[in-house]
């Protein structure tokens, strides 16, 4: 949508002023949000008009008491409290075992958590080294141990047991300490469905499911668990969208033979020369990598035209297509009728999007840089360097071709 309107407005010359919105008496649609703000056919907003019916309604008998009460009847307000009281318990009444809060104290006791600590091979470990002794272990101690013991290892200074429990420390953002409990390997699973499949968890994904579990528990290799889970989510993979949906998928284009394609773009505006040329015509050969560049004066419609005929299609010929951005001169009607004319398929590029023309904006990079080794102190006379550097750059093999480039 935008993009349609930056072509359209590019053919235009045109200064933009500032104008207070006071006034902007004669403001189109697009620059105005409509005053109606809503659906609802009674808003007091968008019909004033409706105020009094309202305030007509509002004098009404109360359908509960049949009497004109200034403000809420008691009656209605008995009755709304007594509803929302029955929703409320019939709420609470037909879920009695599905388990809201996904905290872990209301699923296992503190003695369930130790004995299932110390059945767990590697968290029984290192739970027996703590309470037996107060340094790190060597690394030879362990070299028999299960792998997740010798990461808990790893982090021994971090390790804390609290009531024959093992916890580990996480330093917060806010630099608190908060205390993690180290889940073993049977509790693991039911832990990633109550923070992800859980009513209240939301399904959400891998980075807030990691957050969400990262505040209660902790064990080795957590993170790639949760989302290798959250990959397996069948719910999640059902409902979410993918990434890339609704998008056009990225085609490369590719040339067989020397014309078939080539690149135009504009460089500068650069320091004017002693001969007036500001700008640089580039054009580049998908296949055969050869480069053109013509100092110009400006990049009118008119001399980009002229140039791309007389210094190229003239010496080697019309190329099936040509490719550009989104530039005014490249878009005109002039351009437009000399593509038709000589049987060239126009495409151009994605606005802002020089990744689109990568041929000659790297070439362009390049081109600056050898020019800014000859020029003068005044820069002023880059344009004298361009056919000795194009001859040297021609000359070279090419990184992609392995070849100098030739069309």
């Amino acid at each position: 949508m935008v993009a349609r309107w930056i072509s359209i407005l590019d053919e235009y010359d045109f200064d933009i002023q500032f104008r207070k919105g006071t006034q902007h008496s004669n403001a189109d649609g697009l620059s105005r949000i409509p005053a109606r703000k809503c659906k609802k056919d009674d808003c007091k907003q968008c019909f004033p008009d409706s105020i009094v019916q309202s305030q007509t309604e509002e004098n009404a008998n109360c359908r509960i008491c049949n009497r004109i009460h200034p403000g809420s009847c008691p009656a209605v307000m008995t009755e709304e409290n007594s509803l929302l009281n029955t929703i409320v318990c019939s709420v609470i009444d037909d879920t009695p075992d599905q388990n809201l809060d996904p905290n872990w104290l209301d699923f296992w006791s503190m003695e369930e958590i130790k004995n299932m600590q110390e059945e767990d091979t590697a968290i029984g470990d290192m739970l027996r080294l703590k309470n037996n002794q107060d340094e790190k272990p060597l690394r030879i101690d362990i070299l028999n141990l299960h792998p997740e013991a010798k990461v808990l290892w790893g982090m021994w200074e971090n390790l804390e047991v609290k009531d024959d429990i093992l916890y580990k420390q996480f330093l917060r953002e806010d630099n608190t300490i908060l205390l993690q409990l180290v889940a073993p390997q049977k509790i693991r699973e039911t832990i990633f469905h109550q923070l992800h499949h859980n009513k209240i968890a939301g399904h959400f994904g891998k980075d807030r499911t990691i957050n969400a579990i990262r505040t209660r528990f902790y064990w080795p290799r957590s993170t790639e668990n949760i989302k290798l889970w959250c990959l397996e989510c069948d719910l999640c993979a059902r409902c979410k969208p993918g990434p890339g949906v609704g998008k056009s998928p990225l085609r490369q284009s590719k040339s067989s033979a020397p014309l078939e394609r080539i690149n135009v773009d504009i460089v500068g505006p650069l320091p004017v020369t002693a001969n007036g040329n500001e700008y640089i015509i580039v054009l580049g050969d998908y296949y055969s990598k050869w480069k053109e560049a013509f100092p110009v004066p400006n990049h009118t419609a008119m001399t980009v035209a002229d140039k791309i005929i007389t210094e190229f299609i003239c010496r080697f010929g019309c190329p099936l297509q040509l490719h550009t951005d989104q530039g005014k001169e490249f878009e005109s009607h002039l351009f437009k009728i000399m593509c038709e004319k000589l049987g060239v398929q126009k495409t151009h590029s994605t606005p802002y999007r020089p990744q689109s023309s990568g041929l000659v904006e790297r070439y362009n990079r390049t081109l600056k840089q050898m020019l800014s080794m000859f020029v003068n102190e005044h820069r002023n006379d880059w344009d004298e360097h361009i056919p000795y550097l194009m001859m040297a750059y021609r000359s070279t093999v090419h990184s992609t071709t392995k070849c100098t480039p030739i069309v």
